[in-house]
């Protein structure tokens, strides 16, 4: 949530394609360590869990730009819409 801000200010300046890819790919690559961590290392786990929010910060400020330039004005209401019915029903 806090860096929400500074992806978009990113996604307004440089290529949303690649902050979006290297967003989603690091959150998959924390998401996959918090996997693994170990019971004893309880605060490797919080650690991780907060990371999976900067990759889901990149991608859930940026796809929506991205899905508004790829659809015309009827579409894109219904694109949208299924997008941000989709992040809480795929968590």
């Amino acid at each position: 949530m806090f860096l929400a801000p500074f992806f978009g200010y990113l996604g307004d300046r440089y290529n949303r394609k690649y902050i979006m890819s290297f967003g989603i790919a690091f959150w998959s690559l924390v998401t996959l360590a918090s996997s693994y961590t170990p019971k004893e290392h309880f605060w490797a786990l919080l650690l991780t869990r907060g990371l999976v929010g900067v990759g889901e910060a990149s991608y859930s400020t940026i796809a929506p730009t991205i899905i508004a330039d790829l659809y015309v004005k009827g579409k894109r209401t219904n694109m949208l819409s299924v997008f941000y019915f989709a992040i809480p029903v795929g968590r």
